[in-house]
Protein backbone atom coordinates (compact mmCIF):
# COMPACT_ATOMS: atom_id res chain seq x y z
CA UNK A 1 0.00 0.00 0.00
CA UNK A 2 2.48 2.47 0.83
CA UNK A 3 4.28 1.47 -2.43
CA UNK A 4 1.74 2.25 -4.47
CA UNK A 5 1.14 6.13 -2.32
CA UNK A 6 4.83 6.93 -3.14
CA UNK A 7 4.53 5.53 -6.64
CA UNK A 8 1.13 7.41 -7.40
CA UNK A 9 3.29 10.64 -5.45
CA UNK A 10 6.53 10.11 -8.16
CA UNK A 11 4.34 9.78 -11.06
CA UNK A 12 2.16 13.02 -9.95
CA UNK A 13 5.71 14.81 -9.18
CA UNK A 14 6.94 14.16 -12.75
CA UNK A 15 3.85 15.96 -14.40
CA UNK A 16 3.86 18.87 -12.75
CA UNK A 17 8.00 19.23 -13.59
CA UNK A 18 7.45 18.18 -17.10
CA UNK A 19 4.25 20.71 -17.26
CA UNK A 20 6.41 23.39 -15.95
CA UNK A 21 9.23 22.60 -17.71
CA UNK A 22 7.47 23.11 -21.10
CA UNK A 23 6.05 26.07 -19.95
CA UNK A 24 9.83 27.76 -19.78
CA UNK A 25 11.06 26.55 -23.19
CA UNK A 26 11.31 28.87 -25.03
CA UNK A 27 8.95 29.09 -27.82
CA UNK A 28 9.50 32.49 -29.81
CA UNK A 29 8.07 32.89 -32.68
CA UNK A 30 10.79 35.04 -35.06
CA UNK A 31 11.43 35.53 -38.37
CA UNK A 32 14.87 35.28 -39.74
CA UNK A 33 16.12 36.58 -42.68
CA UNK A 34 19.53 37.72 -43.67
CA UNK A 35 18.23 41.48 -43.68
CA UNK A 36 16.01 40.58 -40.58
CA UNK A 37 14.90 39.32 -37.75
CA UNK A 38 11.63 39.85 -35.43
CA UNK A 39 10.85 37.99 -32.29
CA UNK A 40 7.93 38.61 -29.98
CA UNK A 41 8.10 36.98 -26.36
CA UNK A 42 6.63 37.29 -23.08
CA UNK A 43 8.70 38.09 -19.73
CA UNK A 44 10.82 42.11 -19.75
CA UNK A 45 13.19 40.24 -17.95
CA UNK A 46 14.41 37.89 -20.14
CA UNK A 47 14.63 34.90 -18.18
CA UNK A 48 12.37 32.87 -20.30
CA UNK A 49 12.44 34.62 -23.32
CA UNK A 50 9.11 32.15 -24.16
CA UNK A 51 5.07 32.00 -23.71
CA UNK A 52 4.59 32.59 -20.31
CA UNK A 53 6.30 35.87 -18.72
CA UNK A 54 5.54 39.44 -16.96
CA UNK A 55 4.71 41.74 -20.23
CA UNK A 56 5.65 41.02 -23.46
CA UNK A 57 9.19 41.79 -25.62
CA UNK A 58 9.34 42.84 -29.43
CA UNK A 59 13.15 42.33 -30.23
CA UNK A 60 13.67 43.64 -34.34
CA UNK A 61 17.58 43.60 -35.64
CA UNK A 62 18.16 45.20 -39.00
CA UNK A 63 21.16 43.61 -40.77
CA UNK A 64 20.75 45.69 -43.88
CA UNK A 65 22.81 48.55 -44.81
CA UNK A 66 19.62 50.80 -45.11
CA UNK A 67 17.09 51.96 -43.03
CA UNK A 68 13.65 49.91 -43.09
CA UNK A 69 9.98 50.93 -42.12
CA UNK A 70 7.85 49.11 -40.37
CA UNK A 71 4.59 49.31 -38.04
CA UNK A 72 3.98 46.87 -34.52
CA UNK A 73 0.10 47.18 -34.02
CA UNK A 74 -1.25 45.62 -30.28
CA UNK A 75 -4.94 44.76 -29.77
CA UNK A 76 -6.69 43.77 -26.64
CA UNK A 77 -9.76 42.45 -26.40
CA UNK A 78 -12.34 41.61 -23.27
CA UNK A 79 -13.63 38.13 -23.30
CA UNK A 80 -17.01 39.08 -25.00
CA UNK A 81 -14.68 40.18 -27.99
CA UNK A 82 -14.77 44.07 -27.62
CA UNK A 83 -11.78 45.41 -28.79
CA UNK A 84 -10.57 47.60 -25.38
CA UNK A 85 -7.18 48.57 -26.69
CA UNK A 86 -5.72 49.42 -29.96
CA UNK A 87 -2.44 50.72 -30.28
CA UNK A 88 -0.25 51.42 -34.17
CA UNK A 89 3.16 52.66 -33.91
CA UNK A 90 5.49 53.43 -36.84
CA UNK A 91 9.31 53.16 -36.64
CA UNK A 92 12.22 53.39 -38.67
CA UNK A 93 14.92 51.29 -37.82
CA UNK A 94 18.65 52.03 -39.21
CA UNK A 95 21.43 48.84 -39.19
CA UNK A 96 22.56 48.06 -35.42
CA UNK A 97 21.87 45.29 -32.75
CA UNK A 98 18.34 44.26 -31.74
CA UNK A 99 16.23 46.96 -30.69
CA UNK A 100 14.03 45.91 -27.97
CA UNK A 101 10.39 47.30 -26.88
CA UNK A 102 9.02 46.12 -23.54
CA UNK A 103 5.48 46.65 -22.23
CA UNK A 104 3.85 45.83 -18.77
CA UNK A 105 0.02 46.52 -18.76
CA UNK A 106 -0.33 46.20 -14.89
CA UNK A 107 -3.48 47.05 -15.03
CA UNK A 108 -6.30 46.95 -17.63
CA UNK A 109 -9.06 48.20 -15.61
CA UNK A 110 -11.83 47.49 -15.88
CA UNK A 111 -10.86 44.26 -17.46
CA UNK A 112 -8.68 41.87 -15.20
CA UNK A 113 -7.99 39.72 -18.32
CA UNK A 114 -8.00 40.49 -22.48
CA UNK A 115 -6.65 38.62 -25.36
CA UNK A 116 -4.02 40.39 -27.06
CA UNK A 117 -2.84 40.40 -30.08
CA UNK A 118 0.60 41.59 -31.48
CA UNK A 119 1.87 41.88 -34.91
CA UNK A 120 4.96 43.64 -35.84
CA UNK A 121 5.03 44.52 -39.99
CA UNK A 122 8.36 45.33 -42.03
CA UNK A 123 10.44 44.81 -45.59
CA UNK A 124 7.57 42.63 -46.51
CA UNK A 125 7.92 39.99 -43.22
CA UNK A 126 4.61 40.21 -41.18
CA UNK A 127 5.43 38.63 -37.32
CA UNK A 128 2.01 37.83 -35.09
CA UNK A 129 1.57 36.13 -31.39
CA UNK A 130 -1.70 36.24 -29.69
CA UNK A 131 -2.42 35.16 -26.18
CA UNK A 132 -3.61 36.02 -22.94
CA UNK A 133 -2.69 38.86 -20.65
CA UNK A 134 -4.24 38.25 -16.94
CA UNK A 135 -3.07 41.05 -15.13
CA UNK A 136 0.80 41.62 -16.06
CA UNK A 137 1.29 38.02 -16.54
CA UNK A 138 1.40 37.69 -20.45
CA UNK A 139 0.23 33.76 -22.04
CA UNK A 140 1.05 33.47 -25.70
CA UNK A 141 0.02 30.16 -27.11
CA UNK A 142 1.98 27.53 -28.33
CA UNK A 143 3.03 27.46 -31.96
Amino acid sequence: MKQNILIRKGITLAVIVLFIGMSVVPTTPASFDDDVEIKIYAGVYGKTEGRIGLGFVISMCNNLNETINGTIEISSDNLRGQNVRLELWVFTLGHHPPIKFKGIDWIHFPYPIVTLTITVETVGLIVSRSGMEIGPIVIFESN
